[in-house]
């Protein structure tokens, strides 16, 4: 096993984890800034988001 195969899949690893998160994070802005645009209440836009965070 040549060492520099270890070091491209931990790079490969990293980069794909990065993406994920950054999709993921794009998407909850997106769901979030829907749902607070048609609700139109940003009193009631941060409470559900607080709800949501505390039931995770």
């Amino acid at each position: 096993f040549h060492p520099n195969i270890i070091v491209h899949i931990f790079v490969f690893l990293q980069i794909n984890v990065v993406t994920t998160i950054v999709f993921v994070y794009i998407i909850y802005q997106l769901i979030i800034h829907h749902y607070c645009y048609s609700v139109n209440s940003i009193h009631f836009c941060y409470q559900s988001i607080f709800d949501c965070l505390h039931h995770l």
